[in-house]
């Protein structure tokens, strides 16, 4: 995984930049099961590309090929983010 670019909500407004640090600037190698996941998540975002159609479109400035979108491409929310997480370590008891 490629670490090149972070958003993070300025005054209501979700703005791309890149991260604070020249070393965070950085790959990672992941686990094979972590790859997997991603694999199995891009093969989603395709099928939601397909369904979306026409409304799959990025936000202005958004950088194409997010990891993390909603079903018509827009960039997910850092917030929407932190819930699901923190919803997910309850759940897992952690």
């Amino acid at each position: 995984m490629r670490v090149r670019r972070n958003v993070q909500r300025i005054r209501r407004e979700l703005i791309f930049g890149t991260p604070k640090t020249t070393r965070s600037i950085r790959t990672i190698s992941l686990p094979q099961r972590c790859a997997r996941a991603l694999g199995e998540h891009h093969a989603q975002q395709e099928q939601e590309r397909k369904v979306a159609g026409g409304k799959w479109q990025p936000g202005p400035g958004q950088p194409a090929g997010l990891v993390f979108t909603t079903t018509h491409a827009r960039v997910t929310d850092p917030r929407s983010l932190n819930r699901m997480l923190t919803i997910l370590c309850r759940d897992a008891k952690v």
